[in-house]
């Protein structure tokens, strides 16, 4: 009987689980649910609010959990002790999520600022480059002189091709030959890799990416103001500790919101400045947009892919 008793109401393998990622915290159950409605820094970090996220208890385990009688709780395991302290606790997960968004929430804004900044750098390289120029001219030379044609432009993606067309023999590709007109008509254009050095990181940038973060911390900053509208519901001798919800929260939602607008400014500005270098080169408007095979990492990889093999090339002489 008195097994029976201390039978646990959650799922072994749960229990379990829910239990490793206590231990790996750290804190006893109880001061761990005070330190999240307290929303103290000091005994909370971003890891450990993405670990809280990841055992959030589910309304049937609540349920369960509530049904042991209160006085006889702490002769249970750690994981059934925290579902049981997180129950006194409104839109848990809500305030994580929030919690989560505004420790996060200054990194993002350098993570955007940087790739943002590393695009307009990489426009202005790859526009502002004049031996660049001259060696996509020298290029077209080159495709007409082997087709007998009169094209008057190519595809960034193209330029691939250069270094899979080989000689007769194997022994030289198109790149080779492209090498030896530059240096003829001036050594100079040898170097133009040079004045592209930010080309290569600018390819990692998927705009299509950073507008769906930028639109997924405007959903959370949407979530803070709609728990910063229900915590006064939420009496503070009910939660054990110090509500700070809204003393943390509220002054942060409305600095955020405005820098968020700043940034979704600096993202839409970017995305059109891609959009105009891409129209400035001739590429089709969704070259600047939306993924490896059409954004940024497409327009910008096979530059620097050119770039590489171009002054790889070079330097072998």
């Amino acid at each position: 009987q008195a097994a029976a008793a201390m039978r646990s109401p959650l799922e072994p393998r749960r229990e379990q689980n829910v239990g490793i990622v206590l231990s790996y915290l750290k804190l006893p159950p109880e001061q761990l649910v005070a330190a999240v409605v307290a929303l103290d820094q000091t005994k909370v970090g971003v890891d450990t609010v993405e670990a809280l996220l990841s055992i959030c208890p589910k309304p049937p385990e609540v349920q369960a959990v509530l049904a042991v009688p209160a006085e006889k709780r702490c002769g249970y395991s750690a994981a059934v002790r925290f579902f049981a302290a997180t129950t006194a606790v409104p839109r848990l997960e809500d305030r994580l999520r929030c919690w989560q968004a505004q420790l996060t929430f200054t990194q993002f804004l350098q993570d955007t600022a940087a790739q943002v900044q590393c695009l307009y750098t990489a426009c202005a390289e790859v526009k502002g480059c004049q031996s660049f120029h001259q060696v996509l001219r020298l290029v077209l030379e080159l495709g007409n002189c082997l087709n007998a044609g009169s094209a008057v432009g190519f595809r960034m993606a193209d330029l691939a091709k250069l270094k899979t067309l080989k000689s007769a023999d194997g022994s030289t590709t198109l790149m080779h030959f492209l090498v030896q007109m530059a240096r003829k008509k001036d050594p100079a254009l040898l170097a133009f890799p040079a004045g592209l050095p930010t080309v290569p990181r600018a390819r990692s940038v998927d705009l299509q990416q950073l507008s769906a973060t930028v639109g997924g911390v405007s959903q959370e900053l949407n979530r803070i103001q709609i728990v910063l509208q229900d915590c006064a519901a939420a009496p503070s001798a009910e939660l054990g500790a110090p509500d700070r919800f809204a003393e943390v929260m509220g002054p942060f939602h409305q600095q955020a919101v405005g820098q968020l607008q700043q940034t979704q400014a600096q993202v839409a500005g970017c995305q059109q400045h891609v959009l105009e270098l891409c129209k400035f080169f001739g590429e089709p408007p969704a070259a600047g947009f939306g993924g490896p095979d059409s954004g940024p990492q497409a327009f910008f990889g096979a530059i620097a892919d050119f770039a590489k093999e171009f002054e790889r090339l070079a330097r072998a002489g």
